[in-house]
């Protein structure tokens, strides 16, 4: 799993423990190029007090 338990360094360190946990597995970043859209996509605004009594396909789009 590349991890590793290793000392804090006190310059970095933001627990009160003096370990921290170290992954060296790396991260490729891809860059996503698409067609634009052929629509303009639908907003919908609500109060934020409203969302208790939403039904929850009405949060998500389609």
């Amino acid at each position: 799993s590349n991890l590793s338990v290793r000392l804090a360094s006190d310059s970095f360190k933001t627990l009160a423990h003096s370990y921290q946990l170290v992954c060296t597995n790396t991260t490729v970043a891809t860059q996503i190029t698409s067609t634009p859209y052929d629509e303009t996509p639908t907003f919908n605004f609500v109060h934020l007090i409203q969302i208790p009594d939403l039904p929850l396909n009405s949060i998500i789009g389609k």
